[in-house]
């Protein structure tokens, strides 16, 4: 299999002025082996965070993205944090016809 990454991650950011530390980092990636068209897939993954003084939220968000000869096949989880505690988990899926793509 033949995996390609791109990962983007600038690391904290400080708005002095409001007392706010933020940072957006994500990465991508998608995988094929060989001959097999149908082992194609995609992935991405983000992350959102800002911190105040006695104040952290984080969010993560990841995508992934595979297919079978009649359908693409999509996966979503979400995450939200406060303080590194959990407060809201989401996962979707969902299969869409590949009306002959």
């Amino acid at each position: 299999e033949t995996v390609v990454t791109n990962i983007n991650d600038p690391g904290m950011t400080l708005i002095r002025d409001l007392g706010l530390s933020f940072r957006m980092a994500g990465e991508d990636s998608v995988g094929i082996r060989e001959g097999d068209p149908l082992s194609c897939w995609m992935e991405a993954t983000r992350t959102s965070e800002q911190i105040r003084d006695g104040w952290h939220i984080r969010l993560e968000g990841k995508v992934r993205l595979t297919s079978t000869a009649t359908d693409f096949h999509l996966t979503g989880d979400f995450e939200a944090f406060e303080n590194d505690v959990s407060v809201l988990r989401q996962h979707r899926e969902a299969a869409i016809p590949r009306d002959h793509v």
